[in-house]
């Protein structure tokens, strides 16, 4: 069950010796603060990449009087395309076991970049645990009406530019193999 915040407003009955009181309840929501890094470099750690998007969701809840953060997860330098990762199930633990019930991420992308699975959790999973969720730089929250279509063709991309990413790789590999470089990491 949610936390909730009661909100206390005078009505003018037109009498002036009691006014009555009408309480309103808001349901506070639980969040679980979810951010990934695909790879972790000396370039991502110097910029606090991870740090960053967590530094944002912490702004972010700072904003919403209807959330509170209860828990972060974290998985660095692990791939999008899949959801095994440690932090991710950890959070999937904790909405099973009703710690949270909202997830907040940077974008979609951090979510997953396999839009089938992302779409899944999006659409399937998170309503089943009745988890609110939101991308905060995408703009969508599930609690809003009409985000449907942006969220499947965001997923799509998402996954596109994965597989993109992994071809023009490959395809770098090739071309230093045939000129006779080695494309282990370097040594500087």
């Amino acid at each position: 069950m949610a936390r909730k915040s009661r909100k206390t407003d005078f009505v003018n009955t037109g009498r002036m010796e009691k006014p009555a009181v009408v309480t309103e309840e808001k349901t506070v929501f639980r969040a679980g603060l979810y951010a990934r890094l695909s790879l972790e470099s000396d370039a991502n750690k110097e910029r606090g990449t991870i740090e960053n998007q967590m530094e944002l969701l912490k702004n972010f809840v700072d904003g919403a009087d209807d959330i509170v953060a209860e828990r972060e997860y974290m998985d660095v330098s692990k791939t999008g395309t899949n959801f095994e990762r440690d932090g991710f199930e950890e959070m999937m633990r904790d909405i099973r076991d009703g710690r949270i019930n909202c997830v907040i991420v940077k974008d979609l992308s951090r979510l997953g970049r396999n839009y089938v699975e992302a779409g899944n959790y999006v659409e399937r999973v998170f309503p089943f645990f009745e988890v609110r969720f939101i991308a905060v730089t995408d703009g969508y929250d599930s609690m809003k009406e009409g985000a449907d279509l942006s969220v499947c063709m965001s997923n799509i991309f998402n996954e596109f530019y994965s597989k993109d990413l992994a071809k023009k790789i490959r395809a770098s590999y090739r071309a230093n193999w045939k000129k006779g470089n080695t494309v282990c990491g370097s040594l500087a």
